[in-house]
């Protein structure tokens, strides 16, 4: 039995907890099964056990904010510095957008660096900060590296050429009965209300083009009131069929799920993002831009050209009204759900640990 010690910013406890937070729920915590596993995070909280999983709050914070990524950095180091011995793996979620934090530099506990995300040079260009050449730096300082897709692991490895680099894949939600036996009529876009990334201004420019001539549309993930999508709305007004839910999650989440015919990803970069795989094993295709990413299930998507909203709208119109192509698209994410299926990546990562461990 190892003590492993994981360092989740994107707190569990939060009310919009995001893409670290899956990857601990999905990969790390099923080892304490075989393992003592302490998950160090942000919440209003000191110390609480579920599952047999130690949850430890570094930061005193009900959401995720800059400021709070800020001090979980900082107060992860220190912890770090202080307790990394008493472990013998050390999991680190690398933050967005300040990526990793050098910590085997501070400890010789071996320490598997978690990249979700590998979009530093973005980031610096957003906050016009050196991410960029901060990351690369950083970077060459770990052994261990894990990543949920191949194009994440392709921009890591020319700067860790010494270090093991592996991607292990995504994994789809467990249950039956979410196959959506017939397609539904909405367009539905999941995402928070951000331009640099997620691309909520070409999505608006797109429905904004399409006039009265787009289908239903409904967002979800903020509140109609949220100063940028007022903003962008204002500039480039949407048609009167979209429809703004607010957050959801849970059986509204559902609900939405079911009512889709095909799901909206405007993203610019993406690390990569679950929402083809979630559409895909309901039977809903994705409109998205073409990205890297994407070259694995783009039969199961339609793909506009990066990053023109013109093509953007015209992939949504061909996905309400181009039957035959709805169908092979439909089909297609059949097959693309069935193949991830038959991944089992957790088991993979647990026997990454475990030589992690043993390395240590």
């Amino acid at each position: 039995m190892a003590r492993i010690l994981c360092l989740d910013s994107d707190t569990h406890f939060s009310g919009h907890p995001g893409g670290q937070s899956k990857f601990t729920r999905d990969f790390v915590v099923p080892l304490a099964d075989q393992h003592e596993l302490v998950i160090a995070t942000i919440g209003t909280f000191s110390e609480r056990k579920v599952d047999g999983v130690l949850y430890q709050s570094l930061v005193a914070r009900q959401e995720v904010s800059r400021s709070s990524q800020v001090a979980f950095v900082r107060a992860q180091r220190k912890l770090i510095a202080k307790e990394g011995e008493d472990f013998d793996v050390i999991v680190e979620n690398f933050i967005p957008p300040i990526g990793p934090s050098a910590l085997p530099r501070l400890t010789s506990t071996p320490v598997i660096g978690l990249a979700n995300f590998s979009f530093w040079d973005e980031m610096s260009v957003k906050y016009h900060v050196p991410f960029r050449w901060i990351t690369h730096r950083r970077l060459a300082s770990y052994r261990f590296v894990a990543t949920t897709h191949e194009s994440v692991a392709r921009r890591i490895r020319p700067f860790t050429p010494t270090a093991d680099v592996r991607s292990f894949g995504q994994i789809l939600e467990v249950g039956s009965g979410l196959w959506n036996e017939l397609p539904g009529s909405t367009a539905l876009f999941l995402g928070r209300p951000d331009v640099h990334q997620k691309g909520l201004d070409l999505l608006v420019r797109a429905l904004n083009y399409l006039g009265h001539n787009s289908p239903s549309v409904t967002i979800a993930g903020f509140e109609a009131t949220h100063p940028t999508w007022m903003k962008l709305t204002k500039k480039w007004p949407v048609p009167d069929c979209v429809t703004v839910k607010g957050y959801v999650r849970g059986e509204e989440r559902e609900r939405l799920l079911r009512s889709a015919r095909v799901l909206l990803l405007s993203s610019r970069y993406e690390g990569p993002s679950y929402v083809p795989l979630e559409g895909a094993i309901r039977g809903i295709p994705t409109v998205a831009f073409n990205l890297d990413c994407f070259a694995d299930r783009s039969a199961a998507m339609y793909l506009a050209r990066p990053f023109d909203y013109i093509d953007f709208a015209t992939m949504i119109t061909r996905a309400f009204f181009d039957d035959t192509l709805y169908l092979k698209k439909r089909s297609a994410t059949e097959v693309l759900a069935r193949n991830v299926g038959r991944t089992h990546p957790e088991k993979d990562f647990r026997e990454f640990v475990q030589k992690v461990s043993d390395a240590g």
